[in-house]
């Protein structure tokens, strides 16, 4: 489970940045979405094939993608392909988003409590 991201280098111009969630459901089944950033795509499906404690390959059929990778020194370094095109992706997990999400649950749960309560004022 969790967001990982990278660079895809497509030429030594062309960078884009390319993002996995990963999400475990209730009856215990791996799933998979694509994001890329700087083309404006989100949340696109994909299929998990394979998931360990160290290693996963997923699929993104739609626009003919796979990855492959396996996880090293905390990050996942594996092959990405799509179409003819395959390369090298490091993959980093988003321990940063999380730490702001944990930041901004601290700094506005106050906030939140002082609004709950003078709309309790005006409400009652």
């Amino acid at each position: 489970s969790g967001t990982w991201h990278g660079t895809l280098k497509i030429t030594p111009q062309v960078e884009l940045k390319i993002v996995f969630n990963f999400k475990t459901s209730e009856d215990s089944k791996p799933s998979v979405t694509l994001d890329s950033p700087d083309q404006g795509a989100y949340g696109i499906a994909g299929e998990v094939n394979f998931i360990s404690a160290d290693s996963v390959n997923v699929t993104v059929k739609r626009i003919g993608l796979t990855f492959t990778g396996r996880k090293q020194d905390g990050k996942l370094i594996g092959k990405y392909t799509q179409g003819t095109m395959s390369t090298n992706l490091e993959l980093f997990p988003d321990e940063q988003r999380q730490s702001l999400l944990t930041l901004n649950t601290l700094l506005y749960s106050p906030f939140i409590a002082i609004v709950s309560r003078i709309l309790r004022i005006f409400v009652l």
